[in-house]
């Protein structure tokens, strides 16, 4: 197994660990799942077009040295083609059906970490293109940053303040239970009941 490959597993192993020992709720050791995706940072893995078909290189051993000139084709769907078109080549196919007039305020993308995974009898790679906006933001507007998450719905920041404001979803999952309940009352209720 290549070293770059060992590192990474090795980081994933010590991120794991250090978010089960933040959270002692569960007695034990942590569990590891027998298969995992393999992860490659952005210097170690490739696209390229070759015959027609779209190939990644992954890092492999090849007597005892590290290459990444093994290529493997991939089936992929017209979607994702563009976008690696537009990793590819730095332009954008205007004819394509996947291509909206918003897109223009889009810069090259920068390549980001790519899995390897295998489900369902079948492997997969998955990456990550970053993009950033052409058009600057002028110094009289404001940015606001806001994330999604499971514990607050929202959390929004100021990066001028740094000041952050949460939004909690507790009072949304009490209107959910209330009117889940509601409904199993009526649903409940309605049985025997038909209506002309």
């Amino acid at each position: 197994m290549p070293t770059t490959l060992i590192q990474e597993a090795r980081k994933l192993a010590i991120s794991r660990y250090q978010d089960w020992n933040k959270n002692k709720k569960i007695k034990g050791f942590p569990k590891f799942r027998k298969r995992i995706a393999i992860p490659f940072n952005n210097q170690n893995w490739r696209f390229r077009f070759d015959n027609g078909y779209l190939k990644v290189g992954i890092p492999t051993l090849e007597e005892g040295n590290l290459t990444v000139d093994k290529y493997v084709p991939l089936k992929v769907n017209d979607y994702n083609l563009f976008w690696v078109n537009y990793l590819l080549n730095g332009y954008m196919d205007k004819a394509s059906k996947y291509y909206l007039p918003s897109y223009e305020n889009i810069s090259k993308p920068k390549k980001g970490n790519g899995q390897l995974f295998f489900k369902n009898g079948k492997w997969y790679f998955s990456f990550t293109i970053t993009f950033e906006l052409k058009n600057e933001v002028s110094s009289e507007e404001k940015e606001v940053g806001v994330d999604r998450g499971l514990k607050y719905i929202a959390v929004a920041g100021d990066k001028e303040t740094g000041k952050y404001i949460h939004f909690s979803g507790k009072h949304i999952g009490h209107i959910r239970r209330k009117y889940s309940r509601l409904r199993r009352i009526f649903m409940k209720n309605k049985i025997g009941f038909k209506t002309s």
